[in-house]
């Protein structure tokens, strides 16, 4: 059975699985219980060994690791994972299902199965043949040699940062959406290679550099504040690292933006000649 929005809906607004109807709480269960053992197998393919029978382990254990972890975050830190969940969907490049599970199965990755892993699948001390198969349950699946040619020729390295500029573009466009007029002319300058003092761009922000400035610092303060409150449990180094994808996403949002909205011809038409003619055009 595939999730729909609206399952997801009905657990949010009744706050616990249980009480659902039948149907949502089959289709989640369901979702929960293949994403969560694919993860773990996919986590243990390397350091650890998944328990025999995973596949097999009930819908609910899953479901209350994943509610748990954060039911007890919440009660340190007063942030609610339904409420991030949700708040970007509105918003998300592609559909709301999609961009909901896409942080469902990165918290799942990032949070809440560490533990499992750590606690329940021991860790492979010998040295292992890149020919045996991954799942201890199905010896005629995927090997190690399989698994790390799936990609092509993309590292690990590579597949993380796809993953984290993907996470990155929702969370900028729901930033976006909350940017006004200087913020956005402001971005989008910063990615045409634009001062701030250049007279179209003054034009489009409606106000002169040094207020623009200011709403420029007083925007990046409001990235890490807001992400410092949304990934409570992020080391500094991985916030750094996302904040940098984030922004670089709402600079091409930006650009996109003022590609479209005529007080902005101005400077869109200076970075268009520009670029003609460093091309020689």
């Amino acid at each position: 059975m595939d999730t729909a929005y609206s399952h997801w809906v009905e657990w949010k607004e009744k706050c616990d699985l249980r009480i659902c109807n039948p149907e949502t709480q089959g289709a989640l269960l369901q979702y929960m219980q293949k994403r969560a053992c694919s993860l773990v197998e996919e986590a243990c393919a390397y350091t650890h060994r998944a328990p025999t029978g995973i596949s097999e382990m009930d819908g609910w254990r899953w479901w209350n690791l994943f509610e748990g972890f954060y039911i007890a975050r919440a009660s340190r830190t007063q942030k609610h994972i339904k409420d991030w969940l949700f708040y970007t969907t509105e918003h998300a490049y592609n559909s709301p299902v999609e961009a909901l599970e896409r942080k469902v199965c990165f918290c799942l990755k990032r949070d809440v199965l560490r533990g499992f892993v750590r606690d329940c699948c021991p860790r492979i001390r010998e040295e292992v043949s890149m020919d045996e198969p991954v799942g201890r349950d199905d010896p005629d699946g995927d090997t190690r040699k399989d698994v790390l040619s799936l990609h092509g020729d993309e590292t690990r390295d590579t597949i993380a940062r796809n993953e984290a500029e993907r996470i990155a573009a929702d969370y900028a466009n729901s930033l976006f959406a909350g940017m006004n007029r200087r913020e956005r002319v402001a971005v989008a300058a910063t990615y045409l290679n634009l001062a701030h003092s250049n007279v179209e761009v003054e034009y489009a922000a409606g106000c002169k550099k040094s207020v623009l400035r200011t709403a420029y610092r007083a925007l990046f303060v409001k990235l890490v504040e807001r992400m410092k409150s949304d990934y409570p449990d992020e080391s500094p180094e991985n916030l750094v690292r996302m904040g940098f994808y984030v922004f670089e996403a709402l600079k091409v949002k930006a650009y996109e933006w003022a590609r479209h909205e005529s007080i902005c011809h101005g400077l869109i038409s200076i970075s268009d000649r520009r670029t003609n003619v460093e091309a020689g055009i």
